[in-house]
């Protein structure tokens, strides 16, 4: 039903001649609501209005109460209209390509190394472009992004390893947190830390940073590593909950680090 009622979706798209491509970030496709959403990005010459665009779904997306049309207008996530398939949340976000291809270069080219806006990661645009399902590519237009992502981008490399390097230096929260033994606190300023952390890992695997989510199976697959990397990431957290223990939260973290740095040469190795 949901395969079904997609590809039909992706035919009727593919009609407009404003439509470029269409792509899927959600792999494996969800299958029930506990699965996830289905996200679809489509990316057009000019974004179509959202009523021409609507008449474009299938009949048992557009005609069911669930739908919306143009629930939201974001620069990170497109103009998009909201739909249940088969019972699984739809978001079918529209982008205009030259805006997309513009976003991806200044990403590529080191410009946004790290988190914006409290939780957008730049490099996970990037990495979804990498693991995208094309669905539809008139003139390759996700095809050429893919092939510019088959290898790290060396310029966003020895940003984000830079910039996660310049962050990791800075103690002086975690210093401040764990001597006054301030639990809030030492949870904001961990919180950057360990994210910074993150950053590096995934920088120096050659691997972009898409999101904090399913971390643990992402590290078991890196080559360099600091032993035990999730297991000890997992203690700072732990450690930090607890005044008393915030000075081992921090020196397990600090070990954390220290390790990694000696592992790729505090950096000079990652950026040769």
């Amino acid at each position: 039903m949901i395969r079904e009622t997609l590809d039909e979706l992706v035919r009727s798209l593919s009609l407009d001649p404003q439509v470029r491509a269409v792509g899927l970030s959600s792999d494996p496709l969800p299958l029930r609501r506990e699965d996830g959403d289905l996200d679809l990005f489509v990316y057009c010459d000019e974004v179509p209005d959202a009523k021409d665009r609507a008449l474009r779904y299938p009949a048992a997306l557009r005609e069911d109460p669930a739908f919306r049309s143009r629930v939201f207008v974001s620069g990170f996530w497109g103009d998009a209209d909201y739909a249940e398939m088969g019972g699984i949340e739809t978001w079918i976000m529209y982008f205009r390509a030259r805006d997309a291809l513009l976003d991806f270069n200044a990403i590529a080219e080191g410009s946004r190394p790290s988190r914006v806006d409290g939780c957008f990661y730049p490099t996970g645009r990037l990495a979804m472009f990498k693991n995208m399902r094309v669905l539809y590519d008139a003139d390759s237009f996700l095809l050429g992004l893919q092939t510019r992502l088959a290898a790290y981008p060396p310029l966003l490399k020895e940003a984000a390893i830079r910039d996660s390097l310049d962050e990791l230096e800075d103690e002086e929260d975690l210093l401040r947190a764990s001597g006054r033994g301030d639990v809030v606190f030492f949870h904001a300023a961990v919180d950057a830390a360990v994210d910074a952390f993150l950053r590096l890992l995934y920088a120096a695997n050659d691997t972009l940073f898409p999101s904090r989510k399913r971390v643990e199976e992402r590290i078991a697959a890196f080559p360099l590593k600091p032993r035990d990397c999730h297991a000890r990431i997992l203690a700072v957290f732990r450690l930090g909950c607890d005044a008393a223990t915030l000075a081992a939260a921090f020196a397990e973290f600090r070990s954390l680090k220290e390790e990694l740095l000696a592992l790729i040469g505090k950096g000079k190795a990652a950026l040769d």
